[in-house]
């Protein structure tokens, strides 16, 4: 049970409840920023871009996320985006690996995104050594996507921890917003 209820949607203003009704199904945490009518409607875009439009690849990206979520202690975006990471095709050991301490990955592109996104939430920065690293398998483009990437779910753990939103198991029928293509049914849903 979250520590403050859902808002009534019917009484909020209407580009916020407009925003939740284009929504494919409203997950719990699109629900709870309605409280913010003016932020629901920026969130819900930016959450869309970073699940669609990214030059890091789907693999990457759900990586990425997973592991932002185990570090945050975030069981919402973990129920979430394991389903996605199922639905792009990731292996269950790669799903799994993201939970452990040691995660694996030696010497990998992979491992070095899983551990600055340790390095991300532990510090809030990635030193030196780090970034030359990353910059030896990915561009500045997907760089800059890492930083906000984690930040952002580093920010929606906060959130969802915070107020304690319930887990909303919906989360499947995002999938199609997650195979890393931007399409017209995404561009609709949440433009």
């Amino acid at each position: 049970m979250p520590r403050i209820p859902y808002p009534d949607e019917p009484s909020l203003p209407e580009p916020a409840r407009t925003a939740l009704e284009r929504m494919v199904a409203p997950l719990n945490l699109i629900r709870m920023c309605a409280h913010a009518t003016t932020l629901v409607r920026p969130l819900i875009k930016l959450s869309t871009a970073l699940l669609s439009r990214l030059h890091l690849s789907a693999r990457h990206r759900e990586l990425l996320i997973l592991r932002t979520a185990r570090n945050t202690h975030c069981d919402y975006v973990l129920a979430q985006h394991e389903v996605i990471a199922r639905e792009i095709g990731m292996p269950e050991e790669e799903i799994e690996a993201t939970r452990r301490t040691d995660p694996g990955f030696r010497g990998t592109a992979e491992r070095e995104l899983l551990d600055a996104a340790d390095e991300l939430v532990e510090r809030t920065t990635l030193d030196s050594e780090r970034v030359a690293s990353l910059l030896s398998s990915f561009d500045h483009t997907q760089l800059v996507e890492l930083f906000v990437l984690v930040g952002h779910y580093r920010m929606l753990a906060g959130l969802l921890n915070g107020l304690e939103v319930d887990i909303d198991p919906r989360g499947e029928k995002f999938a199609e917003l997650a195979d890393h293509r931007p399409d017209s049914t995404a561009q609709q849903e949440f433009g």
